[in-house]
């Protein structure tokens, strides 16, 4: 994994869980990219999960109006820049 060029401090224990975390995301990619059905079967997964977020992020915005994103009059979602 690349962590940019910030200087971690590691314990041989976190090194440990990363290396095999590494290994894990490298098996996940090979998988996806070796069969159509594997690949299918993330894209699937990953569709599922941010519907999740999504509807949960609405029910707390409807909880709590103020965490409401500002909406653009075109529809678009990004944040208005603040300097205008």
């Amino acid at each position: 994994m690349i962590y940019g060029s910030e200087k971690l401090s590691l314990t041989m224990g976190l090194m440990k869980k990363l290396r095999v975390t590494q290994r894990a995301m490298e098996r996940v990619v090979a998988a996806m990219q070796a069969e159509d059905e594997a690949w299918i079967a993330m894209i699937t997964f990953c569709e599922i999960i941010m519907a999740k977020k999504e509807a949960a992020e609405r029910d707390r915005e409807r909880a709590d109006p103020s965490r409401r994103r500002p909406r653009r009059a075109d529809g678009n979602h990004r944040p208005i820049p603040s300097d205008q």
